[in-house]
């Protein structure tokens, strides 16, 4: 009987960490456009409003924060570094202990160089983390 609530037990804590880890992509919305365009290269430019209450980190690499990353599903289009502008405020935040950090509020602006590498794809799904 103990192993069997033993087991239980695990499964359910187990189950939890599925959900845990989650983020809610609706915490910002995306408007991209093309600004420019060649063969080998496109420069895209994200624009993203965040959800009243929310805030998006700036780089730190003190604290681990690698700020946002763009990453492509194709192996052909290689993102370069993205160039992240907004009205960053330094504020208190408890996750860091108190440490003031740079974050955005409100809305953010990405501007984000595409290398192609071979044949401009038809389409390309790029991934913000």
């Amino acid at each position: 009987m103990k192993n069997k609530v033993t087991l239980f037990l695990f499964l359910l804590f187990c189950s939890f960490s599925f959900f845990s880890f989650a983020q809610d992509s609706l915490l910002v919305k995306w408007e991209t456009s093309i600004d420019h365009q060649t063969e080998k290269q496109i420069h895209l430019l994200l624009k993203g409003t965040l959800k009243e209450g929310w805030h998006v980190y700036r780089a730190d690499s003190s604290e681990g924060l690698t700020g946002i990353t763009i990453q492509s599903t194709d192996a052909s289009v290689q993102p370069g570094i993205p160039e992240i502008k907004s009205d960053f405020q330094s504020l208190p935040d408890m996750v860091f202990e108190g440490k003031p950090k740079a974050v955005a509020k409100g809305t953010i602006t990405i501007n984000q160089v595409l290398n192609i590498n071979g044949p401009l794809p038809a389409m390309v799904k790029l991934k913000i983390v």
